[in-house]
Formats: C-alpha cells, structure tokens, sequence
C-alpha cells in the first residue's frame, strides 16, 4: 500500500439519529433501564449514563459520590411530571416541541438540570411571543434565570412598548425595584414625562396601605421640571390620597426653588439628569436659522435667518416655535441641561460672539453668555456637564482655538472642513478635555467643507459636503470609533452642502441644505428637502419638506 495514501473521513448523520432512535427505543421500552426518576409520585425510567451525558446535574449526581449515585429510585423537585417527561425525550432524541404552555416551566427545568440546547430554545420562543401582557413576566424570568440575551430583548420591548404595557395586570404585580428601573430608563418611550408619575401611581394605588410609603423611591427618578405645571395638578388632583398629593407637590415644590441658573453652574449630574428629556421622549426635530438664497441670487443676496421650524417625527406634524432674537448662519449648537445653545454665527458679514438659549418648557429664547471671541463655521459638542466650541473662523482667521462652558470626560471629534491653505480637507482627529491633547486618527475617504455630522452608538456618519473638485457631494461615510475605520455608506438621494443631519429612533434625517450645478461656491442655492434613511430597508425616503430651503443651519433633537 502506498505510503501517501489519503484519508477519507466518513460522518454518517443517519448513524446518529438511529442511534439516537434505539436508545429512546430502549427507554420506552424500559430496557436496560438502571435508575427511576420520580416527580411528584410519577416514575421515570431512564440510563444512567445517557442521563449524565445529556446533563451536567445528572453528571455531577451520579459521579460525585453522593447518596443518589447508588439509589435505584431518585426523587427530583423543581419541575413537573409533564415538564420533565419532555425533558427527559429531548436528552435521548434532541427533539422538543415548545408551546406558550410550557415554554416558562421549560425554560426553569431547562436552567435547573444544565440543558443549554432546551434553554436556548425556549428563550427564542419567549422573545418571539412577547406581548404588553407578558413582557413584564419574561423580563423577571429571564433575570431569575440569567438568561442576558431574552432579558435585554425583553427591556428593550416594555421600553418601547411602555404606555401598552402599564395596563396590563402583570404591571400592578411589579416589584418594586423593577418598577424603579424602569421609571429611571433613559430609553422608555412616552410622550411626556408626566406619564411615568403617573405609572408611579396606578402602582401605589393598587395596594395603597403598603406601598404609599414607597412614593419618595419613585419621586427620585421622575424628571418633574419636564412636567408642565396644568399636567401636574391633574395628575396630583387623579391620585385621591392626601399623602400622596403632599409628597408629590413638595417634591415639585424643590425642582421649582432650585433655578436654571444655579443648575447650569452645578456638575451634580444627578441634578442635571432631571433637566433632560429621555432619549424615547426625543421625538422632534428643531432646524434653526441658516441662510437662504434662491436659484440665480447673487452671493449677497443671501437672506441670514432668524427663523426655526420644529416638527415631531412620530405624528409628522409642524409645532409653533419662535424665532431667534438674530439671524444667524454657520452657528453652532448643542444641548445642555435640557436647553438648547445657539452658539455665535454670521449675519451680513458680522461675526457673532452671542449665544442664544432656547427653554423649551418655556417655549423661549434667552441670551446666555457670549463667548470669548466671535466665530462662524465652527463646531460645538457637550461632554458629559460640559459645553466646548471648537474652531471655525476666528475673526478674519481660521481658528484653532477652544472655548469651554464648564466639566468632565469623552472625546470630542473633529471632521474635514478647510485648512489653512484654503482646501477643503479629510483629517480627521479627537480631543481630550481630561488630557487636554489631540490625536490623529484615521482620514475621511473624501475631503469634504460643511458635511453634516451625526453619532449613531459607535458610529460617526457624515453626510454631503463640498469640495472644490467635485462641487455638492452625494457621499456619504461612516466611521467606527472602535476600529478607527472609515467605510462607504449609502448615498444620498442627491449632492448637496450645508445640512441639517439627526438621529432619532433608529432612523437618520438630512434636511436642507444647498447644492449647484457646477463646482462654485459662487452658484449655490438652498433647498428644503427633508429625506429620512431607513436602515432596514437601506433605502433613503423623501419626507415633507421644509417651510423654506436653508442650508448652514443646526439641528437639535428634543
């Protein structure tokens, strides 16, 4: 025989399953059987050595000289007859039939005697099944059984599904830390925060003797500077307990006492949180001032708005907002404590160094501190407590510099835009405000000038732009924080500069904007398209458009 003969390696999955066959053949037929199992009086014939193949907990029983190892009858607790005798046909066959019935009981017998397979099968089932009527219940389970994966779907599913889920009678069976949680989640989705007051109450008030003492617990993790005065009282006038109207009116009482102006010089954070609106109450899209100018208007025809349009993206309806005190283009924003800062700008050729506030439970705009010096084209981010502006034109000079409105931690980045030589660039790079340095990181794949910028969890996407090769640009890029990577992303339904971008419940909005014909700045004209990117269907689709085209505007998320 040849020495380099080849080896043929030969699995036979048919072997298997009529292996798997004759042994439950054998069990059924109570052969060779070698120990009993009982549950709740009902006997379980079975073999040892398939039991402690097939489970760690019959493998531990029968090797780690305890009593049971020698007994021919064993008596198992924590499971049913029913639940047992389908778990004992999946050790032998792999087979399992999973119903609403079962699936919770499985799922704990699944967990109790290490059968990973039956585990995460029935988590599948449960995650699949999930209802306002049982999401509560799942989310409990899965905690009590570690299963990670089923509780996150299942947090993720009543923070979506809050205002459904609160009717229901697995709500008033909470505990109450779990209750807490929920009321305390950044992501749960209401319409206004009055609603989780509320919830608070439904709950208390179904065991009233017991859980009024709890009333403080919740009180700490409801945001009531968020709640309108008219929908507090209703609310207080609805609870029908004395005790609760006094504790719930006191704790408003001391969010009324302590003012903005003292919370905007404070670094609590915990202070600072109440002033926020959750990330599931973020449903509208603010686009402030920017410029206009029309197909054919000259360069200096440009009209500076002083105009701000704001619409709520769930019910596709137009909210009444006032103007700002100035016009102003190429500004910045950001928010911080709940309020939105426009931050210097142009207007006519005059740089501003003036900051405007809008409140938004005022519907107003206020003045706030001025920056140090005036800039336009520049960029602002807030770092945990803290607001930094970044850049942009300085004067009559390409500015380097940083400015900072009080705080703490994270990276801010910068993108693109036109370096000292007048070109638009791709440098991109990241600031420490712990650190105080920068750091080089990967270029963009395209040089772009006023691309609009939004972060999705670890992603960085910039939309649009303008160079001078290739004018408006459709392009658009995606960078990956983790991997310092750049990659294509899908284009946009047409080129332009200037945008106003937002991320808002897994969707991704580009608004306005200006665009040309050819590659000169001179030619541009704005526009008021409003398109919304579906990431399910990675497809771009055309929403109503703008009252008026404007392109160097901001965008805020409320």
């Amino acid at each position: 025989m040849s020495s380099n003969q080849r080896t043929l390696i030969h699995f036979s999955s048919e072997y298997t399953l009529s292996l798997l066959a004759a042994l439950y053949d054998q069990l059924k037929m109570n052969q060779f059987c070698d120990v009993s199992l009982v549950v709740n009086g009902q006997k379980f014939p079975a073999h040892r050595n398939i039991l402690a193949a097939a489970s760690p907990y019959f493998h531990a029983m029968f090797t780690g000289g305890l009593a049971e190892s020698k007994e021919n009858e064993i008596h198992l607790h924590g499971t049913s007859p029913h639940v047992f005798q389908v778990l004992l046909k999946f050790m032998y066959t792999g087979d399992i039939d999973i119903t609403g019935d079962s699936c919770e009981d499985l799922l704990g017998a699944a967990d109790l005697f290490g059968v990973p397979s039956i585990l995460e099968a029935s988590c599948l089932f449960l995650q699949q099944h999930l209802h306002p009527s049982n999401c509560l219940g799942i989310y409990q389970l899965a905690e009590a059984h570690c299963c990670k994966q089923l509780q996150s779907a299942a947090e993720e599913y009543i923070s979506h599904h809050f205002l459904e889920v609160i009717k229901e009678d697995e709500f008033l069976a909470l505990s109450k830390d779990t209750l807490i949680h929920f009321l305390a989640c950044e992501d749960v989705h209401i319409d206004n925060e009055v609603q989780l007051l509320d919830a608070a109450i439904h709950w208390i008030r179904h065991d009233l003797s017991k859980r009024r003492i709890l009333i403080f617990q919740f009180l700490a993790v409801i945001r009531f500077p968020l709640i309108q005065k008219t929908a507090l009282d209703k609310s207080v006038c609805e609870c029908k307990d004395l005790s609760l109207e006094v504790a719930i009116r006191k704790t408003a009482q001391d969010f009324v006492d302590v003012t903005r102006k003292s919370l905007i010089g404070c670094t609590a954070s915990a202070q600072q949180v109440q002033f926020r609106v959750r990330k599931g109450a973020r449903r509208k899209v603010m686009v402030i001032g920017g410029q206009r100018r029309d197909i054919g208007g000259k360069w200096n025809d440009a009209e500076t708005l002083a105009s701000v349009e704001m619409f709520d993206v769930t019910k596709m309806v137009r909210l009444l907002v006032p103007s700002m005190k100035y016009g102003r283009s190429s500004h910045a924003c950001a928010i911080l404590n709940g309020l939105v800062y426009v931050i210097g700008g142009e207007s006519d050729s005059l740089i501003f160094d003036s900051v405007e506030c809008y409140d938004p439970s005022t519907n107003s705009w206020n003045f706030a501190p001025s920056m140090v010096e005036p800039r336009c084209g520049h960029g602002a981010a807030v770092v945990d407590d803290c607001l930094y502006v970044l850049g942009g034109w300085v004067g009559s000079k390409n500015g380097n510099s940083i400015e900072m409105l009080n705080s703490e931690q994270s990276l801010i980045y910068v993108l693109g835009g036109i370096g000292e030589m007048g070109r638009e660039v791709s440098v991109v790079e990241s600031y420490d405000p712990v650190t105080k340095e920068w750091c080089r990181l990967s270029d963009m794949l395209t040089p772009r000038a006023h691309p609009g910028v939004c972060v999705s969890d670890d992603m960085i996407y910039v939309f649009g732009g303008m160079n001078e090769d290739e004018g408006p640009l459709r392009s658009v890029e995606k960078y990956d924080i983790f991997q310092d990577q750049w990659t294509v992303f899908t284009m946009l339904p047409s080129a332009r500069a200037g945008v106003g971008v937002a991320y808002l419940n897994g969707l991704l909005y580009v608004l306005g904007g200006q665009t040309s014909s050819g590659c000169s700045y001179s030619d541009m004209y704005t526009i008021n398209d409003v398109d919304c990117y579906d990431p399910t269907n990675d497809c771009w689709i055309s929403l109503e458009p703008l009252s008026t085209g404007r392109s160097e505007g901001t965008v805020a998320v409320l």
